[in-house]
């Protein structure tokens, strides 16, 4: 019994003392897990205890960043669905843009559908180059069918003269026929007067006969001219039809989607860098993750996530202290310079954990970007989002 009141006393002693340190430690000057003042130590020095400690803690910014390439980390991606057929390059192997990567499984099989495409679309062509020389001889036809008709209407008036030479000769019989008939008996007989009658009727007969064959040509040339005028407009037209006919453009463009989907069998490096990791190996199947990472680990930053009650304290192009125990020495106890290349506009939570089981877990911050100095670049371009502390010196 008395051991369990000694229990309630200690716990009940413990929650005053911690209650009185977090009402109080501000007024006193203390830092405590879980309320960092503004310009409170980091995580990585509280536990020092040193005078020097709580000054650089009270003149600085200390932040939690992670450690990027400048122009990131970039997902080379392929097919989903497809399978990875060759792999070519390794991990921290330096690659050039456009340098061959991998290759699919797929490839043969789109190399089949590409070759498929190019023999339809010879095919295609060839047949509209036959069928469009076909089609410019019977338009040819069709003209040299107009012109026919047209000479066959100039050969009216050939007609037209026939039928005057014979209106003529029947006016002559007619004449001669009355002054047979004005005679007397004893200088025209009967039978020259009746020879005289059949030449008129003769004549006549081939008149009518002339004007009706008349009539009939002019009616047959009428309808040779429309019919020859529609034969060369049918002939104009089927070739106008021909590229609906024979879909080249069509089969071009299939054409050009097989050798688009042949080329993405291809997977190559859309910039100059570093491999930093292969996701998936030969033979296995491609989902929405990348086959691999690229960087170019030339200039590398650091993105800071410093509290939004903080960022009135920096600038651009002022000075950042990177320090972490993963830095090859002496970078892992002096750390690396770097400069304040831009200050983010975005209020957001914080991407990265602290390690501090009462720091604040609702908290706000900002992402100040980091370029790190040639040295710095070159030693963290093996660390790329390795978690590092940043401080930033105030400013006055």
């Amino acid at each position: 019994m008395k051991r369990a009141l000694l229990t309630v006393v200690l716990v009940l002693a413990c929650g005053a003392g911690g209650w009185f340190a977090r009402q109080y430690a501000p007024q006193l000057g203390w830092t405590y897990p879980g309320k960092q003042t503004a310009g409170a130590p980091h995580d990585g020095e509280r536990g020092k205890g040193s005078a020097e400690s709580e000054n650089v803690g009270r003149e600085s910014v200390v932040a939690m960043g992670r450690v990027e390439p400048a122009d990131g980390v970039i997902d080379v991606g392929g097919t989903i669905g497809d399978r990875l057929g060759r792999l070519l390059a390794e991990e921290g192997s330096s690659v050039n843009k456009g340098e061959l990567l991998a290759e699919l499984e797929s490839r043969e099989l789109r190399k089949l559908e590409l070759d498929a495409a190019d023999c339809r679309l010879r095919i295609a062509e060839q047949r509209l180059t036959v069928e469009q020389s076909l089609a410019d001889v019977k338009i040819e036809m069709a003209g040299l069918g107009i012109k026919k008709a047209e000479a066959a209407v100039r050969n009216e008036a050939a007609q037209e003269n026939k039928i005057k030479l014979l209106a003529l000769s029947l006016a002559l019989a007619i004449k001669d026929q009355e002054r047979l008939a004005g005679l007397s008996k004893e200088l025209a007989s009967d039978q020259e007067r009746e020879r005289q009658a059949l030449l008129v009727q003769q004549a006549e007969s081939e008149l009518q006969s002339a004007r009706a064959m008349m009539e009939q040509l002019t009616l047959t040339n009428q309808l040779g001219l429309e019919a020859a005028r529609l034969e060369l407009a049918a002939a104009q037209a089927a070739k106008r039809q021909l590229p609906f006919a024979v879909p080249v453009e069509s089969l071009r463009v299939g054409r050009e989607l097989a050798a688009a989907m042949f080329d993405r069998t291809r997977i190559t490096a859309p910039c100059e860098g570093t491999v930093l990791k292969t996701c998936v190996r030969p033979g296995e199947t491609i989902g929405a993750g990348p086959l691999l990472q690229i960087a170019n680990l030339r200039r590398m930053v650091v993105v800071a996530e410093v509290y939004e009650i903080e960022v009135k304290h920096l600038r651009v192009g002022q000075e950042a202290i990177i320090s972490s125990k993963a830095f090859a020495p002496p970078g892992d106890e002096e750390g690396f310079r770097g400069t304040v290349q831009s200050i983010g506009r975005i209020i957001s939570t914080p991407m990265l954990k602290n390690v501090d089981p009462f720091a604040p877990a609702d908290r706000h911050v900002v992402d100040v970007r980091v370029e790190l100095d040639e040295e710095g670049s070159r030693r963290a371009a093996a660390l790329t989002n390795l978690q590092v502390d940043v401080r930033f010196p105030k400013r006055d």
